[in-house]
């Protein structure tokens, strides 16, 4: 195992820093109408590092998002190439950009969830 991996590992589990979230893999299916619908899947509860920023546009519209980072260790169960949705403090967010972060190994380390509050 890579040492970057095994250092993120551990400053994810450190209380101090980290916030618990649920992490759900969505799936497609479809309702009783036939139309396509996304249902959960795979659920599990994470520490992760959370950073909240805000974006501005030209237009004067700002948009608040959060990032979610989260050790690949964590992740081995889930299709990173799937749909997810976080649930944080009683809501639920859908994500909508997964990132993950390599090292000088090219070993994913991190992976970056970010949704818009």
């Amino acid at each position: 195992m890579n040492k970057f991996k095994k250092l993120a590992d551990k400053l994810l589990k450190i209380k101090l820093w980290t916030s618990e979230i649920t992490l759900i893999q969505l799936v497609q299916g479809k309702d009783s109408k036939g139309h396509v619908i996304f249902v959960d899947d795979l659920t599990k509860k994470i520490n992760c590092v959370k950073n909240e920023y805000d974006q501005r546009y030209e237009n004067g519209k700002i948009d608040h998002f959060t990032q979610f980072f989260i050790s690949m260790l964590f992740l081995k169960d889930y299709d990173m190439k799937g749909k997810f949705a976080i649930e944080y403090n009683g809501q639920r967010y859908f994500v909508e950009e997964v990132r993950t972060l390599g090292t000088m190994c090219n070993e994913d380390t991190l992976a970056e969830f970010v949704v818009r509050k």
